[in-house]
């Protein structure tokens, strides 16, 4: 989401703007920015040849890279040991719970072999170990989809 507003000469005014009197009787702008699922924004003010000034606040749910499940795509990825393969550190940055990524990182590092299938909201996990022990599950979460921005730099002009 994107809010702008015009003559901002302070950060007071910039608020007051935004969830006051923003001009609009939708109230987009105060909705924007009270939504509770933005959790992260930028913020750009500068000069302007016709309203004095100008803001531009961009929301978003979070940033950084993209993750599996905020693309909405599925993937599998084999690896023995460490190093953990390109693909299968992929699928384990996508998974939200923190201690199980823990454990299969800890069971890789063992030198067993894994097969992790991932789907937004679920992981089906193989883990063969060196002695040929076999252990397969299932994981699933709660999947909603993300409103994370890409961590790209993005230069913005507002004079073009």
């Amino acid at each position: 989401a994107i809010a702008i507003t015009v003559h901002p000469s302070s950060g007071e005014e910039l608020v007051l703007n935004l969830l006051i009197n923003d001009g609009e009787k939708s109230r987009r702008d105060r909705r924007s920015v009270l939504n509770k699922v933005f959790k992260t924004c930028g913020i750009a003010v500068g000069e302007h040849p016709v309203y004095t000034s100008v803001a531009v606040i961009t929301l978003a749910g979070g940033f950084g890279d993209f993750t599996l499940g905020d693309l909405e795509q599925d993937a599998e990825a084999t690896c023995t040991g460490t190093p953990i393969s390109d693909d299968l550190q992929r699928i384990l940055d996508s998974v939200p719970i923190d201690d199980l990524v823990e454990e299969l990182i800890e069971e890789l590092s063992k030198g067993s072999t894994m097969t992790l299938k991932f789907k937004p909201g679920e992981l089906s996990v193989k883990v063969v170990d060196k002695s040929g022990g076999m252990e397969e599950y299932d994981v699933e979460w709660e999947h909603t989809p993300s409103s994370h921005a890409a961590s790209v730099p993005v230069k913005i002009d507002p004079y073009a």
